[in-house]
């Protein structure tokens, strides 16, 4: 019975120790507040990191918009020279072009990879005649192009007018005799202090950020940085930017390094000289047991006592906790003192909870404690707009608790402070009505590449004679006005990937009879209200184009009269229905529209395998067809 106890005591001696008490309890706060400032660290370097991000993003989305300028100026000028009016036309029409795109230095035509044509003429006249094909810096890259025929961004380049440039060359294929052919390259130059500029790129340095931009060399697949502000960059935040062959990568840090880890010094040296007094004062108390022993049985008493007294807990919580009543303040533990900017040494108690609370907030807590209290319900959390005492307000989170002690009931308030919390959803915020608007742009200038495409198509319609010839252009028009209809909806559309559907039939049908004129035929729309995305709206608005443009145009020879009904429609099963019928000759009962080799069929047959729809034909009154698809 005398070995039992006998470790025990050896051990409560030893702990008795007043070193090694003090040294125990050192180590005891010092792993309490050492995960507090390692917190701290990590959500200061999340928010820098964050900040840093968000400018990476902005300046990668304009990167990428001045790349797609200079795709679609390739893909219009390459349109042209396939319609016969380029070369010829240069001169007149390029000038065109190039103000639809306001980030494009030049724009060049190489037949035969040899530079014939350029503009403007005058600052890049020296380009004329250089042969890309057999330049030993470029041929390589011009060459991928041909192979890969597609778009190609070449660069940063020194040009041969002077300057350095990314460059950008789409090859140009050419039908002739059936067979085809290369024809060249249509060149797009944008000038690196362009793409700087319009990518804001020299303003991240007047904000503090260092940046390096790469690209990925087809070639090798090594990465090659072309443009940096000649700064160290130190774990920096990367954004990939999409160009038409292989990728750029921008890379932003800020210019003196992340500070973080140096604003949190001050903390984690806070932590180590508390957990130091700590165990300093453990140290004192443990040199004087028989004092100490008489201060924990009076602490452990008052504790039993007392409802009023807050353990250690409390004291050093994280959050503001007020206990009231009647309006008055009861206790108020030391980061309510922090976060009230009120000193430690002058006390709460006794004065007015309002004082620290907006009006309007008091007034709204007062109501939901009345119903919390009726109900009998779970502390709710809400929000409260605390006033500091130099007029700061401050947005916290507040969950009230109701406690009966012997002497009544109070209030338990527990404050955490909410402001920087509530700054970030709003930047978050702010930074998506950003990137609506960028998208919101890039339908609209779609919209005008699509239009000034219409409008080359008119202007070489009016050259033409023959009547085949006209009509086909007419339905190229029609085709390309309902695509552009597509990308207008969706620049104006609230849900910016998404637009009503039943309006967009409604502007197709009217653009339809108005082009077609076919007098004596009513033409009706009844669609429900259903969101459509582009994936879907695009193919969906080109079959109704077809189809509706069909029966204006074959249904009712010689004038007669009758009516094209359009409608649209979602079924029980969840599938889209697009239906469009007439009451008029009908359709030739020969012909089977699987097998049908007009260009209109032909689309409308392919699209409609693009959404996974099925296309059947009622020959039964007049004709219908019908499209269901998924939804």
């Amino acid at each position: 019975m005398t070995f039992l106890p006998n470790p025990l005591k050896r051990i409560s001696r030893f702990i008795s120790i007043p070193l090694v008490a003090g040294a125990i309890a050192a180590g005891l706060l010092l792993i309490i507040t050492g995960p507090v400032s390692y917190w701290v660290y990590t959500a200061r370097l999340a928010n820098e990191r964050r900040v840093t991000a968000n400018a990476a993003s902005a300046s990668s989305d304009q990167l990428r918009i001045a790349l797609i300028h200079g795709l679609s100026a390739t893909q219009t000028v390459a349109l042209c020279i396939e319609q016969g009016i380029f070369p010829r036309e240069f001169d007149a029409v390029v000038p065109r072009i190039a103000r639809a795109y306001n980030n494009l230095d030049a724009i060049e035509l190489a037949p035969e990879g040899v530079v014939r044509h350029v503009y403007p003429f005058e600052p890049n006249k020296k380009a004329i005649g250089f042969n890309i094909l057999t330049d030993s810096l470029q041929k390589d890259e011009a060459l991928l192009a041909i192979q890969n025929r597609s778009l190609i961004f070449a660069g940063p380049l020194n040009l041969v007018q002077g300057g350095l440039a990314v460059v950008g060359r789409g090859p140009v294929f050419l039908k002739q005799n059936g067979t085809e052919r290369f024809w060249g390259f249509t060149i797009v130059i944008i000038r690196l202090s362009t793409l700087i500029k319009y990518a804001q790129l020299d303003q991240l340095a007047v904000k503090g950020f260092s940046y390096r931009l790469s690209r990925k060399d087809p070639r090798t697949g090594q990465s090659q940085v072309f443009q940096n502000n000649d700064a160290v960059l130190m774990d920096p935040v990367a954004v990939q930017v999409a160009v038409p062959n292989g990728a750029w990568t921008l890379e932003v840090a800020p210019t003196h390094g992340w500070r973080a880890l140096d604003e949190t010094v001050p903390t984690a040296l806070l932590s180590v000289l508390l957990s130091l007094l700590g165990g300093a004062f453990v140290w004192f108390l443990a040199r004087q047991p028989q004092r100490l022993k008489i201060l924990a049985e009076k602490r452990a008493a008052e504790l039993l006592q007392s409802e009023h007294r807050f353990g250690t807990l409390i004291e050093e919580a994280p959050v503001a906790i007020v206990m009231e009543r009647g309006g008055k303040i009861l206790y108020a533990n030391p980061h309510a003192h922090q976060m009230l900017m009120v000193p430690p040494e002058i006390s709460l108690v006794g004065r007015d909870i309002g004082e620290f609370i907006d009006p309007e907030s008091l007034r709204e807590n007062a109501r939901l404690m009345l119903e919390q209290e009726q109900s009998g319900s779970a502390p709710a959390e809400r929000e409260m707009l605390v006033i500091r005492t130099d007029g700061v307000r401050l947005e916290t989170q507040l969950t009230v608790a109701s406690v009966e002690l012997h002497d009544g009931p109070v209030h338990i308030g527990f404050i955490a402070d909410i402001t920087e919390r509530k700054r970030a959803e709003q930047q978050v915020r702010n930074s998506l009505r950003e990137k609506e608007l960028l998208l919101k742009e890039i339908h609209h200038r779609v919209k005008n590449n699509l239009q000034v495409i219409s409008s080359l198509l008119g202007i070489q319609a009016q050259r033409v004679t023959d009547p085949v010839a006209l009509e086909a252009y007419a339905d190229s028009i029609r085709r390309i006005r309902s695509m552009a209809l597509v990308h207008e909806k969706l620049y104006r559309s609230q849900d910016v990937p998404q637009i009503d559907y039943r309006e967009y039939l409604h502007s197709v049908a009217e653009d339809l009879h108005h082009s077609l004129r076919r007098d004596g035929v009513e033409l009706r729309v009844e669609a429900e209200p259903i969101m459509l995305g582009i994936d879907v709206a695009v193919p969906c608005g080109l079959i109704a184009n077809e189809l509706v443009s069909n029966a204006l145009k074959h249904a009712f020879p010689g004038g007669n009269h009758g009516t094209v009904l359009v409608s649209f429609k979602r079924l029980r099963d969840g599938m889209l229905q697009l239906e469009v019928q007439d009451n008029g000759v009908g359709f030739p009962a020969a012909l089977d529209v699987r097998t049908i080799s007009s260009m209109g069929m032909s689309i409308i047959r392919t699209l409609t395998e693009q959404i996974s729809g099925s296309l059947t034909l009622d020959r039964a009154e007049g004709t219908r067809f019908t499209v269901v698809f998924p939804g």
